[in-house]
């Protein structure tokens, strides 16, 4: 990498607006290549691209839906260490910290916690519809400083 490089490679605002880095928070909560890409689309919305990421996130999740049955596999489902609560505890303790509004982290907490809970694509299904919500009233919502005063 040249020694130039800018803060818009290595710590680009729009991935450091809260306590944590979002590339932090998907590899603390191991979530493969789809579900990262949805948390990150998610979580820099509001920062970045706006409605677009979170088209972007819904066509993630839809791929997702579309190929749950060949990426998540149950040998790879598996929760060998029994750490649901825990996670799900980190999940939203993470929804706080980076001030998500309530559909932005049920989306995040159902994308994050797909594996570990027995509902498994149904919160795949879930999260399509949070993410759905969001687009049908994004002008609206966004339009004001935060979701959670409304």
């Amino acid at each position: 990498m040249p020694k130039t490089a800018s803060k818009n490679v290595n710590q680009p605002d729009h991935y450091n607006y809260g306590p944590h880095e979002v590339i932090d928070i998907i590899m603390d909560l191991r979530l493969d290549n789809a579900e990262g890409n949805v948390v990150k689309y998610i979580m820099r919305h509001k920062y970045k691209n706006g409605r677009e990421d979170i088209e972007k996130a819904h066509r993630y999740l839809e791929l997702i839906r579309d190929n749950y049955a060949h990426w998540y596999k149950k040998d790879r489902d598996i929760n060998p260490r029994g750490e649901y609560d825990d996670r799900k505890d980190l999940i939203l303790k993470y929804s706080m910290d980076m001030k998500l509004n309530v559909y932005e982290a049920n989306a995040f907490l159902n994308v994050a916690m797909h594996r570990w809970d027995v509902r498994k694509h149904e919160l795949i299904d879930d999260a399509l519809e949070y993410i759905s919500k969001i687009l049908l009233n994004y002008d609206s919502w966004y339009e004001k400083e935060d979701l959670n005063e409304s």
